[in-house]
């Protein structure tokens, strides 16, 4: 049985592209999971503007600088924050879909009702509305080479760019917008996390965990 719409709690974990904000938010959902705690989970990065756009105008707005996947701008907060909202007044909510080919929103998933709902984004400190909603905010701070490289090896392994070449105009410019807009702003979190190693396939896993270990310990302490 969940908590009452007034006792509900949200926890953001915001951090650069590549990060690991995403990993350590499902991990953390796990433990919570196993100490009898409802949890929720909800991505901000989903919630891009719905331009619906053809592929070809797409790639001549990116050229040109007039549409940036990478800055604020290119969510649509007020939807976002009207999830939010519904999500705390006891309603699921629905999480959105997103065609990167076209920049059109499609039909998501679910999230239920839980005693805490874990939001991981880029950009959840750039705007007050968000973070005056938030209950308590992780920083994960990793360092840019990390966050390079694991970010062209993303890329690539997904198919946003056929090879690393391709995909380095993408990362220079989420490197550029990191630090413009996220950077500034990591000490508006109530905890740093942090991120610093780019490991080997085999010891990621043991990194996780004890990241996510200490990320649950200080929710744990902090909503009770």
């Amino acid at each position: 049985m969940s908590l009452a719409p007034s006792q509900r709690k949200l926890v953001g974990f915001v951090g650069g592209s590549a990060s690991g904000k995403t990993s350590l938010r499902r991990r953390v959902a796990r433990h919570l999971h196993t100490a009898g705690r409802l949890a929720a989970e909800i991505s901000k990065d989903m919630f891009y503007k719905d331009l619906r756009l053809t592929h070809e105008r797409k790639v001549a707005m990116m050229a040109s600088g007039e549409l940036n996947f990478d800055r604020p701008d290119a969510f649509d907060t007020k939807l976002f924050l009207a999830t939010i909202d519904r999500w705390l007044s006891g309603e699921s909510v629905e999480e959105p879909g997103y065609d990167f080919m076209t920049s059109s929103r499609l039909q998501g998933r679910q999230v239920h009702s839980a005693d805490v709902l874990l939001i991981d984004g880029l950009f959840l400190l750039n705007h007050h509305e968000i973070l005056d909603r938030l209950d308590l905010v992780l920083a994960v701070r990793t360092p840019e080479p990390v966050r390079k490289e694991r970010r062209l090896k993303r890329d690539v392994e997904e198919g946003r760019a056929p090879n690393r070449e391709a995909a380095m105009p993408f990362l220079l410019n989420a490197l550029a917008m990191h630090n413009t807009h996220i950077e500034p702003l990591l000490g508006r979190a109530d905890l740093d996390i942090r991120n610093n190693k780019l490991l080997p396939a085999g010891q990621i896993e043991l990194e996780l965990q004890r990241l996510s270990a200490l990320a649950f310990a200080h929710i744990m302490r902090e909503l009770g």
